[in-house]
């Protein structure tokens, strides 16, 4: 992945990064991250991430247990289990972003407010 951000587990359980124009790849897991701008895409391998993001292109999530709010959205995949994302804005004036289903026990919803 050029011009990435590769953030596994660490000591500290909570973390704002700034992700303008680049992508992230989140693995290891359970605590809070943050991204700042606008990522073209967003990976997660990790478990127990609760993750908030302004804006990202795609979001592959292939970890289990995974909650993420997104401000705005272009299109997700989930590919593991177990794990929740809410969204607020689908990109570029659509009616919501696009979504890919697979694995079990995933949720996706529409929230009006996300803070």
């Amino acid at each position: 992945m050029s011009n990435s951000l590769v953030i596994t587990s660490g000591t500290l359980k909570s973390r704002v990064v700034n992700a303008e124009g680049r992508k992230v790849l989140l693995t290891g897991g359970g605590y809070e991250i943050t991204l700042t701008g606008h990522s073209p895409e967003l990976r997660v391998i990790g478990h127990g991430y609760l993750i908030s993001a302004e804006s990202v292109d795609l979001i592959d999530l292939q970890g289990n247990d995974n909650f993420v709010e997104i401000h705005t959205l272009g299109s997700v995949r989930f590919r593991g289990e177990n794990n929740s994302l809410f969204w607020k804005n689908a990109q570029s004036g659509r009616l919501s972003p696009n979504f890919s289903l697979n694995g079990e026990g995933n949720s996706v919803s529409r929230c009006l407010i996300i803070s």
